[in-house]
């Protein structure tokens, strides 16, 4: 349904105004109205009145040659004609033809309206027949409901009801192209005439109606029925007109419920039920005047000398215009049985949608909006263009009509085009004439006949919309009803679910992804603050022991020489020999170990150099025997392995060294009674370097693989290793960018394995820059 145009308050005013410029009626008919509001007129006053105008006169004397009393040609005064014709009659006939001739000449002036065609515009003739009508109608329930003082007089209801549709004359009169418009408007909308005139003009004929009453100085209770009939339940009881007003709006319903003439409302006509509650009563009498009151208004009229209102035959019109109502009315129940049915296949879709599988991804979306598609549209072509996000690619999703996805692909879209909503002008329902005529050809590969696509938008809540490509002919009921626009809320609100879904599942797996990577930092960060802290303590604790370490030791280097050297070997002189030496050892030892924990919290900065990998290992080789040797400890077989043509490392060999020598240490501890394996390989993809050192020993348990890189955690005997070993190994291997990876078990031994991704200097193929 089209929306309402709006309507400025300047268009309203220039109206009014151009309502204002209506001639205004004679000083006669206004004095004519004020004499028909009182009880104390005098035929003789009536009579002098009209005698003052000639044309008054003449129409006053041609209107008793044409009642039917047989005396017409020989009345030739004014006063007699009166006599004759009557008081009430008289000054209501006058006023009628008056406010008749004045009307139509203001719209002979305009121009005719619609000539020849009065279903499409106004219908004059058949206007001014509804306006006699009301005023028959009116004064008809004026006497029948009238009893003592407190009734309406009937004169009055047939002036009243005369005057009650002046704002329709008057609007078609200033606005003739524009009234057509608003009678074709409250035709197609099934409205009231009022509504259909706010919507396009922007005041109704009630509003127009009651300006030109005030403009011609009718009395307020001719204005006040003008301004409020038509709605004689919201009429309060204490308005002084109630009574006229409520009588009125029942005159002009039953001339509505006989269909004469023609008021260009678009709403069903009133039942003579309805009349007979609004006028309060019978309904047995209000059915009684049913066929008398075409013929009064065929009379009237005549009488009244309006032949353009004078049909053959009236009744056989408004039988014509029952007629045409009860087909409209038919029509209207088959189009609303129609779209009931349409309504209930969409309350089922809707019911069998949600009752479907669960939809988890835009593919499924796609998927089920295709099953429920062919459902209700019918098999045929079916396809899906998407677009999540204006900054993400189109998706081009083919579909069968069980929801089988036939072919799905990223589309490239159009050159300089990546917004899908600014590239197609979403209010047509084809995409014969859109810019996508040309790229869907290729996008859309199985699509039998491009010319008879029809697109669907598909407004998400999120991001682009997306298309819904069909080649059906919908019927009118499903595409200009609410059918279509439930389906695709429907489908829409399905796909941006998805797309929601999708891209929460993305955030996830990155949330996930980045929580990875804080905890790793935060136990680096804590590792390296640990370090620090050990660094500080090291640091304090070797300038505080290693001088009383240093007089120790000197002052036992010293006790051993001055020690006397009996001749003879006795136990006693040999044991303080053993014990001088067990001093001195422990002190070695325990300055050894601050130097080795000062290194392992602040190690020196890598001087990295290129190194041959089969020296270094070789080096590292030999000092763990010639160290394992000055001990008195057992050493193992080794066996190194340097894979062919690998170029020299970039690497500070001192450091790298001291950390394979302390693998091997642990190598050789572990009990390994065959041999141990020394290898150096680069490993994809990335070209890393690989140090490992493989034994057969013992191995360890979880527990202690996890625990092995501590500082000062061993599982070897007490007094055998401090335990810094393979917490040194990890510090150099991170001096280095690089990582100490432990695999082991029970009984299967241990891989301890130096990893460096940056072994390379910077420049050389497949080198990683720092």
């Amino acid at each position: 349904m089209a929306e309402t145009p709006h309507i400025s308050p300047e268009r309203v005013d220039l109206i009014l105004a151009r309502l204002d410029a209506l001639p205004t009626l004679s000083p006669i008919a206004v004095r004519l109205l004020q004499l028909s509001s009182s009880d104390d007129a005098a035929i003789e006053e009536i009579a002098t009145l009209v005698e003052s105008d000639p044309a008054l006169t003449a129409m006053l004397l041609s209107m008793c040659r044409r009642a039917s009393t047989g005396l017409g040609d020989s009345v030739t005064t004014v006063e007699r004609a009166v006599v004759m014709l009557g008081l009430e009659s008289v000054r209501t006939a006058l006023l009628s033809v008056h406010v008749y001739e004045l009307m139509e000449k203001r719209a002979g002036e305009e121009g005719p309206d619609d000539p020849g065609d009065p279903a499409r515009g106004l219908d004059r003739p058949g206007l001014w027949r509804r306006q006699l009508a009301a005023a028959c109608a009116s004064e008809r329930l004026a006497r029948e409901a009238r009893s003592g003082a407190g009734g309406v007089r009937p004169d009055e209801a047939f002036t009243a009801g005369l005057l009650h549709g002046l704002g329709k004359l008057a609007l078609s009169s200033v606005l003739p192209k524009t009234y057509r418009r608003v009678t074709e408007y409250a035709a197609l909308r099934r409205t009231s005439l009022a509504e259909a005139e706010r919507a396009l003009i922007g005041i109704d004929h009630h509003t127009a109606g009651k300006r030109l009453g005030e403009r011609w100085g009718l009395p307020l209770i001719f204005q006040d029925v003008i301004w409020l009939y038509g709605a004689p339940s919201a009429i309060p009881d204490d308005l002084p007109h109630a009574p006229l007003i409520r009588l009125v709006s029942a005159g002009v319903g039953l001339s509505r419920a006989l269909h004469i003439g023609w008021g260009g409302d678009g709403q069903a006509p009133p039942t003579l039920a309805d009349v007979a509650r609004d006028a309060e009563i019978p309904l047995e009498r209000i059915k009684a005047l049913e066929p008398v009151l075409h013929d009064e208004v065929t009379q009237r009229a005549r009488d009244l000398g309006l032949d353009d209102l004078v049909d053959a035959d009236i009744q056989l019109q408004s039988i014509a215009a029952a007629n045409r109502e009860l087909a409209r009315l038919n029509h209207d129940l088959e189009r609303r049985a129609r779209t009931s049915a349409t309504q209930a296949r969409i309350l089922e879709e809707v019911a069998a949608f949600h009752e479907g599988p669960a939809i988890s991804g835009a593919s499924a979306a796609y998927q089920s909006i295709a099953r429920s598609a062919s459902r209700v549209f019918g098999p045929g072509y079916l396809a899906i263009l998407h677009q999540s996000r204006e900054d993400h690619p189109w998706t081009v999703a083919e579909l069968t009509s069980d929801g089988r996805v036939r072919r799905q692909a990223q589309a490239e879209p159009p050159a300089g085009e990546r917004s899908l909503a600014r590239l197609v002008d979403f209010s047509q329902l084809s995409v014969s004439s859109a810019a996508l005529l040309g790229w869907l050809a290729e996008a859309l590969q199985d699509a039998p006949d491009l010319r008879r696509l029809r697109l669907l938008p598909l407004r998400c809540a999120v991001g682009e919309p997306a298309l819904l490509l069909h080649d059906r002919d919908l019927p009118p009921e499903l595409v200009h009803g609410p059918g279509v626009a439930a389906l695709t809320a429907l489908w829409s609100g399905a796909l941006g679910a998805a797309t929601r879904h999708d891209g929460a599942r993305r955030l996830q797996e990155k949330l996930a992804d980045a929580n990875r990577r804080l905890v790793t930092t935060q136990e680096r960060l804590t590792h390296v603050e640990s370090l620090a802290r050990l660094g500080r303590l090291t640091a304090g604790a070797a300038h505080e022991m290693n001088n009383p370490l240093a007089i120790i030791r000197g002052r036992a280097q010293i006790l051993a020489q001055t020690l006397p050297k009996p001749p003879g070997k006795g136990e006693g002189a040999e044991g303080a020999e053993r014990s001088v030496a067990a001093i001195v050892e422990a002190a070695d030892r325990l300055s050894e170990l601050i130097s080795g924990l000062h290194f392992f919290a602040v190690p020196p900065a890598p001087v990295r150099a290129p190194v041959d990998l089969t020296d270094l290992l070789s080096r590292a080789v030999a000092q763990v025997k010639r160290d394992r040797s000055g001990r008195g400890l057992p050493t193992v077989p080794v066996k190194l392995a340097v894979v062919d043509r690998l170029p020299p490392a970039y690497l500070d060999g001192a450091q790298m060294s001291a950390a394979v020598t302390e693998l091997l240490q642990n190598a050789m501890d572990s009990g390994a009674s065959d041999f141990i394996e020394v290898r150096a390989e680069n490993a994809p993809p990335d070209d890393r370097l690989c140090i490992s050192v493989v034994d057969r020993g013992r191995g360890m348990d979880r527990q202690t693989l996890a625990q092995a890189s501590e500082p000062f955690f061993s599982r070897c005997p007490a007094g055998r290793r401090a335990g810094l070993g393979l917490s040194k190994a990890l510090r150099l291997a991170e001096q280095h960018g690089g990582r100490l990876e432990l695999e082991s078990a029970p009984s299967e031994g241990t891989v301890a394995r130096i990893v460096l991704p940056r072994w390379k200097r910077e420049g050389e193929p497949g080198a990683i820059a720092a």
